[in-house]
């Protein structure tokens, strides 16, 4: 846990999944809930709150698009690992996938890029988050409902829902028509540390996909033509091809012979035929590409009887039965650090004693008239072809702008000569034009006050917005007279820092002899099993220097030398 991995490989392990033997049912962290929120996209939610003037939160469930990081991941419940971890105990009489579920995901489209946005199983939803007082029937079942009554869409086009369940919430969810499914990996083990300096490694690329082969249309057809043509479902076929054409949309025209990625089905009993890899172990959720494997996730798969209607939304029962109707609430909202509102973009027209007026009209009779802008070498052409060739020209304007372009672009330079010496002399007649309209302005302004534009106002100098503290694994002291924690140690360590929320996870550190060259203090953390580590608010932290000395990956192998004075 105190390793310097991501939040999310730290959150994994505490993210409320199915425990190990032995082990106690955990609620969901802080950072689980926070970095679910921060990486989760699309991201969905319903919040349920008391109907009164204080509006208290009583319930939230979260639901995004099934993704995992793991190349060699799988549903496959005839897997012999599948189920090692809960073969025995309080799980023996649970619901299970006899195999025709997991056939049915495994065959399902995915693609992705495991180091990067993880492997995206679009016809996959997940439940992400669920908390709720007395609620949580109604927010599945709402959540459930959205799913299947929401018209499909690249970011809702679910056929499925998942969801890793908690030993404690398994028959729960089994009552809400939830079964447990086979999911294997490959097993991934904890590498040595080394007390070397760390390299920076160069970013690492791995696009994983379904079964695919290729398809080239005969002709210009758009998507939802080629889709209906080979019985696919329209969004597949941009989901898998968004890498190649950026953009696409199922009303898209495509040029003949236009390569596409389609799904390559295969059969349910070819699956059931593919032999087991026994290297593979039982899947953990949320786990990233290089980190080991922990305890097993206990994952629940339920089937979505999707609404077909392609433009409207219908209500389900239970929504249609609340008092009151769901209120939309906008999906982006101002950072905290500006409160200013969005920029609005400057209209064309001016407002005037209360009147608009488009830009250039005369305020007043006696108003100067400002003068027209010089025509180009090419408009000066087009003006005198166009009266000699008014007989002769198509109807179509746009037809005869291309008749006109041809014709100046296969004119020779000596012939386009005259025509530039007009446009240099028409340009030096515009300003001197200008000039005169400007002076002639200022007499009518002064004739007519009324109509003088108001003075330009002053900006401020916007002031520099600070950058976030840096906290994580930084050592800090705590203030004493804020917090009961501050006489206790005097120095602490930043395990974990959540910008948003200015939250830190500390842990104490301690001196432990004596370093051999400077005879300075030696600190090092305390022994977990002690129980001492705490969560402040970060505002209440203080960064000391320090310095860590053997920068090793694993925390509970550092030892630091804490120089404070020299801050």
């Amino acid at each position: 846990r105190r390793n310097n991995l991501k939040l999310k490989q730290a959150a994994a392990q505490q993210k409320g999944g199915a425990p190990a033997k032995n082990a106690p049912s955990k609620p969901l962290s802080l950072e689980y809930m926070a970095d679910r929120l921060d990486v989760d996209d699309p991201l969905h939610a319903i919040l349920i709150r008391t109907n009164d003037n204080i509006g208290m939160l009583q319930g939230f469930i979260t639901w995004t698009t099934f993704t995992n990081w793991q190349a060699s991941f799988e549903w496959n419940s005839l897997h012999p690992r599948a189920f090692e971890d809960y073969a025995d105990g309080d799980y023996k009489d649970n619901l299970r996938d006899d195999g025709t579920f997991s056939a049915e995901l495994q065959n399902s489209v995915r693609c992705g890029d495991v180091y990067n946005e993880g492997i995206v199983w679009p016809k996959i939803a997940e439940i992400s988050l669920l908390g709720a007082l007395g609620c949580g029937k109604q927010l599945v079942q709402l959540a459930i409902e959205n799913m299947e009554n929401t018209p499909s869409s690249p970011s809702n086009n679910y056929e499925y829902v998942a969801l890793q369940a908690t030993d404690n919430s398994i028959n729960f969810y089994e009552k809400m028509g939830f079964v447990r499914v086979g999911a294997v990996t490959e097993e991934k083990k904890q590498q040595k540390v080394t007390a070397s300096p760390p390299v920076e490694a160069p970013p690492k690329s791995e696009i994983i996909s379904s079964p695919v082969e290729t398809f080239s249309n005969k002709k210009v057809m758009t998507l939802t033509q080629i889709a209906s043509q080979l019985k696919l479902d329209v969004w597949d076929l941009i989901f898998l091809n968004h890498y190649l054409y950026p953009g696409l949309t199922p009303c898209s025209k495509l040029k003949k012979n236009t390569e596409l990625y389609i799904p390559k089905n295969i059969a349910a009993k070819d699956l059931s035929k593919k032999k087991s890899d026994m290297k593979k172990v039982p899947y953990m959720h949320w786990q990233f590409p290089d980190e080991p494997n922990h305890e097993a996730s206990y994952m629940m798969v339920r089937r979505l009887n999707r609404n077909k209607s392609r433009w409207s939304r219908k209500l389900g029962p239970i929504e249609a039965s609340l008092p009151c109707p769901i209120v939309r609430l906008a999906t982006v909202s101002p950072s905290p650090s500006d409160s200013s509102p969005p920029p609005v973009k400057e209209s064309k027209s001016v407002e005037k004693n209360g009147k608009k007026r488009k830009r250039g009209e005369q305020l007043h009779p006696d108003q100067p008239i400002a003068p027209k802008r010089p025509m180009s070498a090419y408009f000066i052409f087009l003006k005198e072809k166009r009266e000699e060739l008014a007989d002769s020209l198509p109807k179509n304007v746009a037809e005869a702008s291309k008749i006109f372009a041809e014709m100046w672009r296969e004119l020779p330079a000596e012939d386009k000569l005259p025509y530039e010496e007009k446009q240099v002399k028409a340009k030096s007649a515009h300003k001197v034009a200008v000039k005169q309209y400007e002076k002639d302005m200022k007499e009518f302004y002064k004739e007519h006050p009324e109509f003088a534009p108001e003075p330009p106002v002053a900006r401020k100098k916007e002031k520099k917005e600070k950058k976030p503290r840096k906290m994580f694994n930084k050592v800090v002291k705590l203030d004493p007279t804020s917090t009961p924690y501050g006489d206790e140690y005097k120095y602490y360590y930043v395990l974990t820092y959540l910008p948003d929320l200015q939250w830190c996870h500390l842990c104490p550190v301690i001196t432990k002899g004596k370093f051999e060259e400077s005879g300075r203090d030696k600190y090092v953390l305390v022994n977990e099993e002690e129980g001492k580590e705490i969560d402040v608010s970060a505002t209440l932290c203080t960064v000391v220097k320090a310095k860590a000395m053997r920068r090793t990956t694993d925390a509970d192998k550092e030892e630091w030398d804490i120089i404070e004075d020299e801050q």
